[in-house]
């Protein structure tokens, strides 16, 4: 079935465990997901076959929800203009410390 960044990755993790479970269970996923059945085939390949690719698909989702996260953050921070004016502004008064700082070298 076709997925997307939204898609319940937990679920067809879960579907593909139990379409082709793996041979052994990592430690990981112990108590996440049931016991295999006893019979029919299993994937030999230790998870290459589905289980890695879902577990990077989760992966990915994970990031884009944390940059969603962030980007939200900012935008209630007041948006990366804002940002970006707060770092002109220290720039500024470093700027003018300098020139204060050169100002009162002369002076002396």
């Amino acid at each position: 079935r076709p997925v997307s960044p939204s898609s319940d990755l937990d679920s067809l993790a879960l579907a593909a465990y139990e379409w082709l479970p793996m041979k052994t269970l990592p430690a990981f996923l112990v108590g996440k997901y049931p016991p295999a059945p006893s019979g029919g085939p299993r994937d030999r390949s230790n998870g290459w076959f589905a289980n890695h690719p879902i577990s990077k698909l989760c992966k990915y989702q994970m990031f884009l929800r944390d940059q969603a996260k962030e980007d939200s953050a900012v935008a209630q921070a007041g948006g990366p203009e804002a940002a970006e004016a707060q770092v002109a502004a220290a720039a500024q008064a470093a700027a003018a410390a300098q020139v204060a700082a050169a100002a009162a070298q002369v002076a002396a």
